[in-house]
């Protein structure tokens, strides 16, 4: 609110009726500082972040600027930038591609997933809470606490890890009595790559001095050991750079983003299909719309897309050296007969 000059350094705690103006006018003047348009998603995120600010602790406000209609008059404003940046072909927001099946297996066969190692095995834990719960804000990763989970068994005896609670993420605020349907279920694999194993072994491990989840691997270390990790809680900055690290550790062919993780589970559940109910559980969107900008066919599909546009060879009849007879039926209704083309 400072940036852009409107002069209310404590906008917080305004009426409804001027907070909505202020924020009207304050969405109409965003630009970047180099005097550009902010993307939708950008601009979506902003606004989100506001409302976040506005309800925290700190602030106390019980307010949704998002959702309530004492804030309408400001919403339109955005949905008008959102309009007219589509309009200008000005919104250039993408979304994340899914990991490949090919990098899943270099990641698994690269060691960094060793669960002989502290830095590792939290790497492959981390890595299979992101997928399997489907974290994906940097503050959700660093919020975690030991509490944060539980491991049971189910009415067959198989074992599972679940959360404790739905806690707090960017779109899920733990008031929704809905999100109580959205207990997704890590179970264990009796294999190599057992997540349950590793999530209990990493456990085991942590330093009984810190309730943070996630903490600083300690470097030298034996198996026998009872504490593997420092009383000092891994940073926000590494959390959110943990898959492009992983990246580089284990010559992928791209750079991912723990965001490609949840684009690489959607595709992936879609793919061996699974309900929309089903792995809406697990990436925790509430609009099944929005599952479509998650859902990209992997590098594997596309080359057999491409194939599948062209003749076979079993379709070309070669005739004699100068003449090629083509025959190539396409993809269209009954009533229309193959085409067939010579050349000479």
């Amino acid at each position: 609110m400072i940036e852009t000059d409107l002069g209310h350094n404590d906008f917080e705690w305004l009426p409804t009726d001027e907070l909505d103006s202020v924020l009207g006018n304050f969405c109409a003047a965003l630009q970047t500082k180099d005097g550009q348009e902010y993307s939708k998603s950008a601009l979506v995120g902003i606004r989100a972040g506001i409302n976040r600010h506005l309800t925290s602790p700190n602030v106390g406000r019980i307010i949704n600027i998002m959702k309530d209609r004492e804030f309408m008059a400001s919403n339109q404003v955005l949905t008008g930038l959102v309009k007219s940046l589509k309009r200008e072909g000005k919104d250039l927001s993408t979304h994340k591609e899914p990991i490949e099946d090919d990098d899943i297996g270099k990641l698994y066969a690269s060691g960094v997933f060793d669960e002989t190692k502290p830095e590792t095995l939290q790497n492959k834990v981390l890595f299979d809470i992101i997928g399997q719960f489907g974290h994906r804000g940097r503050e959700g990763l660093r919020n975690l606490k030991k509490s944060s989970f539980v491991v049971k068994n189910d009415a067959k005896g198989r074992k599972f890890v679940q959360m404790a609670y739905n806690e707090a993420d960017k779109t899920h605020h733990g008031i929704d009595c809905k999100e109580n349907v959205k207990a997704p279920r890590m179970y264990e694999s009796n294999d190599e790559f057992c997540p349950v194993r590793s999530f209990e072994k990493y456990s085991k491990k942590l330093n009984a001095k810190l309730d943070d989840f996630f903490q600083r691997p300690l470097i030298k270390v034996t198996e026998n050991d009872e504490t593997w990790y420092a009383a000092r809680p891994v940073g926000i900055n590494t959390l959110c750079n943990f898959m492009s690290t992983l990246s580089r550790e284990a010559g992928l062919s791209k750079r991912y983003t723990n965001h490609c993780i949840r684009a690489y589970i959607s595709t992936k559940l879609f793919t061996a299909g699974f309900s929309n109910r089903a792995f809406m559980s697990v990436t925790r969107h509430r609009n099944e719309k929005s599952l479509t900008s998650y859902i990209k066919p992997f590098e594997d599909e596309h080359q057999a897309v491409s194939r599948a546009l062209y003749p076979s060879s079993s379709v070309v009849e070669v005739v004699n050296p100068e003449k090629v007879t083509l025959t190539v039926t396409t993809i269209s209704s009954n009533s229309i007969p193959p085409s067939t083309g010579n050349s000479t």
